[in-house]
């Protein structure tokens, strides 16, 4: 017959390989997949982003990060300048990495 401390360390060598195998395991494989997934959607996005900067052009009706919209009056390689107020010919000059969004594009006016 087997000793107790034979029996209790088998016992509790046993618990633990099963807790790395049915707990650890699952939950380390679950968050690499949620990792993946979080880097696949946040290339997604910045992909969309670089479309719709190079998308910009003259005409196009946008909105800042910092809420001022107008209209895009020219395009250089990292700015804009955007037009506040046609009546009163208010331009400003905006980096691209300000752009928010694309609010009316010039063929849909």
């Amino acid at each position: 017959m087997r000793s107790f401390e034979e029996v209790f360390f088998t016992y509790v060598a046993v618990f633990l390989i099963g807790w790395y195998v049915f707990v650890h395991l699952p939950k380390k494989n679950k968050k690499k997949k949620e990792e993946e997934a979080e880097k696949a959607k946040e290339e997604e996005s910045k992909k969309q982003r670089e479309g719709m900067l190079n998308g910009l052009a003259a005409g196009d009706v946008i909105m800042t990060s910092g809420g001022v919209s107008g209209i895009v009056k020219e395009k250089g390689d990292d700015y804009i300048i955007l037009t506040v107020d046609e009546k009163k010919e208010v331009a400003i000059k905006v980096f691209l990495s300000a752009v928010a969004n694309v609010v009316k594009k010039a063929q849909d006016k």
